[in-house]
């Protein structure tokens, strides 16, 4: 187990992946206008994520899609025609959060990675093996996993588990990643469809009209330190949370 690990950067529009060509990312993520877990960043239809597939490749870097909302019944031909899509452009893999898109796949673009989302909050080395014999290339990790964690993940035999890829720095979410429900429940919003309005964010009184200040607003996640430790666990990919970003800020 270790060595190098692959550096996984943000793309919320095209520009924002040219920077992150430019600048050194082994493997970008960019979402497309529907089915994508940050509804509000620019993102891509799909002939910009062809031509961003094409410039990324030309320099060697790998471009993951991300399909990472729950499908309600009425949007599975879109699922479909989204991961049909991204396999036609040359997508290297196609991140998820529903179970669905797998058979999906296997139906329409087999042969293509699907990697499990962050939002599908996988805590457990059975959940994990259970992914990887249905055929879930890599897991990325939920961002309230602490390293302590993540070793006992990888404490026993690893071989059926997917590769495993996990956030470095950025924004943290106060609840477990794909289970919140504030968002969707205070303002109809739900996070879960890519469109949280982030009340955690903002200051908070108590019944007494007390400023409570912000005292659900995580600090942002800054794991810089820990990577030796990480790759010697065995992850594979270690990733910067930011597609509401700026290419700048990639």
């Amino acid at each position: 187990m270790g060595g190098a690990m692959e550096l996984v950067a943000p793309a919320g529009t095209p520009l924002a992946l040219q920077a992150a060509v430019a600048n050194g990312a082994d493997a970008v993520y960019v979402g497309l206008h529907d089915l994508s877990a940050r509804a509000y960043a620019g993102n891509f239809t799909l002939r910009e994520l062809a031509a961003g597939v094409d410039v990324a490749r030309r320099a060697g870097v790998r471009v993951y899609v991300t399909l990472n909302t729950l499908v309600r019944e009425g949007e599975v031909e879109v699922a479909r025609a989204l991961l049909c899509g991204a396999a036609d452009a040359g997508a290297s893999a196609v991140i998820v959060q529903d179970l669905a898109y797998l058979a999906l796949r296997d139906a329409v673009a087999p042969g293509l990675p699907v990697h499990a989302s962050t939002q599908m909050a996988l805590h457990t080395a059975a959940g994990l093996a259970r992914l990887g014999a249905a055929g879930v290339a890599r897991c990325v990790l939920p961002r309230e996993l602490s390293l302590r964690d993540i070793t006992a993940l990888t404490a026993g035999d690893t071989a059926a588990l997917p590769e495993l890829e996990v956030f470095v720095s950025g924004a943290m979410c106060y609840a477990m990643s794909g289970l919140c429900l504030a968002s969707g429940l205070t303002t109809g919003r739900s996070g879960n469809r890519g469109r949280c309005h982030q009340p955690c964010r903002g200051a908070f009184r108590g019944s007494g009209g007390e400023d409570l200040g912000h005292i659900f607003s995580l600090a942002d996640l800054w794991a810089w330190p820990l990577l030796p430790r990480l790759a010697r666990l065995g992850v594979r990919a270690i990733k910067l949370e930011g597609r509401l970003r700026s290419a700048a800020y990639v």
